[in-house]
């Protein structure tokens, strides 16, 4: 559209349109470089419905409550309670949920 202004990462505040990720939530635009971590390795079918820091909730149940137990895969930066995954805890090492391990399974058996 002509003379709109392009979307300026909510982070560094620039408007360099490369590597952006939207909230389908709140529409808070970052870059995938500006995050801690970054989060220019999540999958292509999870930009397109990533939610910010603010705006994750658990992907099982749907609930936003008990944003202590709320746990991050880090494959796809989806948000977990962890006991709607069946852990007791929150784990110390680095989790990937369910769909990003088995792809993962998927692509390790690919390469034997």
């Amino acid at each position: 559209m002509k003379g709109s202004k392009p979307p300026q990462c909510k982070i560094c505040k620039t408007e360099e349109e490369k590597d952006l990720l939207q909230c389908i939530s709140c529409y808070k635009i970052i870059h995938t470089y500006c995050h801690e971590p970054k989060l220019d390795h999540i999958p292509e079918e999870y930009r397109k419905k990533w939610k910010c820091e603010s705006c994750k909730i658990c992907e099982l149940c749907k609930d936003f409550e008990n944003e202590e137990k709320i746990i991050i895969c880090e494959s796809c930066d989806r948000g977990f309670h962890y006991d709607c995954v069946s852990l007791k805890s929150i784990p110390q090492q680095i989790w990937k949920c369910s769909d990003c391990s088995l792809k993962e399974i998927k692509k390790e058996e690919k390469k034997k």
